[in-house]
């Protein structure tokens, strides 16, 4: 008697999906942060997410072909479209200014930003270990302002003529700020003349109704009180 087959689990996979963010464990009977779990591997992320495909056979049978299977598909168009020299050009821009893609687009004067970012985002995910190289590897290409110049057609001012732009900002804000603190300490004078001239036109009146106020008594021959200025 034969022995009925039993079919055999698919295998759970043997790695978890990476966390999206801080995670927290008990160390001594405290909750502490992973330090492991701060930084990102983009490049393992990316390999478990090829580990997840499946690879998929087609034929003529199963493969329902129109008129799109014969147009070409590729977004790479104008300026996404990247000579090998270009791409040389784009390593050595990423090994002298790094990830800068602001400057390294100007050496490709048909492209732009975005360009660069989306060419380093391929190359990231086709060529990791070639990127990695070029950021944390050794340094063998040094920022050559010259050679930028040259390649960007890129001037730059003199270094003397920005610091002496930067002293002339300099005096005249503070030029400008001792004309504010004059005008205030301007306003604040009149304020205390104001306030003081007040004070002595109260003190004048005081006095002027002080002396008509003091006055000598004079009795007439009848026995009666006249007044009379002293």
């Amino acid at each position: 008697m034969d022995t009925p087959v039993v079919p055999t689990p698919p295998a759970e996979p043997s790695s978890e999906a990476p966390a999206s963010g801080p995670q927290f464990r008990i160390v001594d009977g405290q909750i502490v942060i992973d330090q492991s779990s701060l930084a990102v591997d983009r490049h393992a992320r990316a390999a478990a997410r090829l580990g997840d495909m499946e690879t998929v056979e087609e034929n003529d049978f199963t493969r329902l072909i129109t008129s799109n299977s014969f147009m070409n598909t590729s977004k790479l168009k104008g300026p996404n479209i990247w000579t090998d020299a270009e791409t040389e050009l784009f390593y050595r821009g990423l090994r002298m200014f790094g990830t800068d893609f602001e400057m390294i687009s100007k050496m490709f004067p048909s492209k732009q930003r975005r360009h660069v970012k989306l060419k380093f985002n391929r190359e990231e995910r086709h060529c990791p270990r070639r990127i990695d190289a070029a950021l944390v590897g050794e340094k063998t290409i040094k920022m050559d302002i010259e050679e930028y110049k040259a390649v960007t057609g890129a001037t730059f001012e003199p270094v003397e003529s920005i610091e002496a732009e930067q002293r002339k900002m300099q005096e005249d804000f503070e030029a400008e700020q001792k004309r504010i603190a004059d005008e205030q300490a301007e306003v604040m004078r009149k304020k205390r003349e104001e306030l003081f001239a007040d004070d002595d036109e109260d003190v004048a009146k005081k006095k002027k109704a002080g002396k008509k106020g003091k006055q000598k008594i004079i009795y007439g021959l009848n026995g009666e009180p006249i007044n009379a200025e002293a």
